[in-house]
């Protein structure tokens, strides 16, 4: 589950990078590389949809991130656990035996 939540981060990283750089309207974006302003994105209505776009993966960073701690919180308590019983196991079996 962790692998795929972290596949799925690089995905949705990946994909924000690119909404942001599609969103510049000067030369310093991707759309820029077309002649600025006469590429594919270039309208109103393609850029409300880069902005709802970019929103919508911001968000789904956020949860994934949020997602992602959460796993690792789990995982990090489950490990402290067996290292606790081992500890205890180790500390019974050195215990010397009185006389």
């Amino acid at each position: 589950m962790l692998t795929l939540l972290l596949v799925l981060q690089f995905v949705i990283v990946i994909s924000l990078i690119l909404a942001v750089l599609f969103q510049q309207s000067s030369s310093d974006g991707i759309s820029g590389l077309a002649g600025g302003g006469h590429g594919i994105v270039s309208g109103k209505a393609s850029a409300n949809f880069i902005t709802k776009t970019t929103f919508v993966l911001a968000f789904m960073f956020m949860i994934n991130s949020l997602c992602l701690a959460k796993l690792t919180i789990m995982d990090l308590q489950k490990s402290g656990k067996i290292i606790e019983s081992i500890k205890e196991e180790v500390n019974q079996d050195l215990v010397p035996i009185s006389q």
